[in-house]
Formats: structure tokens, C-alpha cells, sequence
């Protein structure tokens, strides 16, 4: 899913001016990646959560920090925008690097933590 993000971004940088309809296409792209990352978020959040009461604030408390940090996320992608177009996508990729990288790490963390010995 962070690999698509990762595509996509990419592809922002290749879109030649006025070509809206490829811009949308690719800005598409971005989106369903990203709706896809926090479904996977969820899902792997409510599989490892103990069941019993207080599974709803946690969940309530993950969608309040997930806020918290995107509101200031446009702000500071529009001063990196103001100050390189191209710069806020590349931006934009090496996060999405960064997520893939740690996902991958993670991953491999849990699939040895599950062999037994």
C-alpha cells in the first residue's frame, strides 16, 4: 500500500503542466493508497488489542492523535510548497520510503516473533 503511495508520488513529478486529467488519475492513486494504509492500520490495531472494555477509547484516542498530526500537516506542506514545488513531493516519497521501510521491519520483527524456536 506504501509502495503505491510511493508510485504515485513519483508520478506527480513526472505529470507535465496542464495535463489535469492525468494529475487527477495519479492524485487518485495517492488516495486510495492511502485509504487502503488506514483501513490496514485499523484492522491490524484491532487485532492485536485485548477484548474487553476500553477497546473504543483506544480506538477513539488513535483517530484524536491521527488528527492532531494532520492538521498541521497541511500547513507545514504548503511552506515546503511555497518554497519547492518539486520539493514537497520528493517529500512526499521519502516518507512514504520511510513508512515502507519500517512496515517491512515490522513485518519481519513479527513474522519471527510467530516461528517458534
Amino acid at each position: 500500500m506504501r509502495a503505491l503511495a510511493l508510485v504515485g508520488a513519483g508520478a506527480l513529478l513526472l505529470v507535465p503542466p496542464g495535463h489535469a486529467a492525468l494529475m487527477l488519475a495519479v492524485v487518485g492513486v495517492i488516495g486510495g493508497a492511502t485509504f487502503l494504509t488506514q483501513t490496514y492500520r485499523d484492522a491490524a490495531l484491532f487485532a492485536r488489542l485485548p477484548a474487553g472494555e476500553g477497546t473504543a477509547d483506544l480506538y477513539s484516542a488513535v483517530q484524536t492523535l491521527t488528527l492532531l498530526c494532520s492538521i498541521p500537516a497541511a500547513g507545514l506542506a504548503g511552506l515546503v510548497f511555497a518554497a519547492s514545488p518539486r520539493g514537497l513531493f520528493a517529500l512526499i516519497a521519502l516518507l512514504c520510503v520511510a513508512l515502507l521501510v519500517l512496515a517491512a521491519g515490522l513485518a519481519r520483527r513479527e513474522t519471527r516473533a510467530a516461528t517458534p524456536a
